[in-house]
């Protein structure tokens, strides 16, 4: 069985008001973040994003993957 890559552009965990901004920003709800677990510095972004970045999760083949329902509702007609 062969895996189809997953992009965060077509699943439905990112956060809405994320997709607003930069790919690189992009928040996954799916993650949430663990106060005082971080690899980059304990406590200094845990508090200021609630979730951890899409960047940071998915390598290609995330398992957590939803497919979006729509993934830019704004170009909805």
């Amino acid at each position: 069985m062969s895996m189809q890559p997953t992009f965060c552009e077509d699943c439905d965990n990112v956060h809405p008001d994320t997709r607003k901004q930069s790919p690189g920003r992009w928040l996954c709800m799916r993650f949430p973040r663990l106060p005082g677990l971080s690899p980059v510095a304990r406590n200094a972004w845990v508090a200021t994003e609630p979730y951890q970045r899409c960047v940071s999760i998915n390598a290609g083949f995330c398992p957590l993957f939803e497919p979006a329902r729509s993934a830019f509702p704004s170009e909805v007609e």
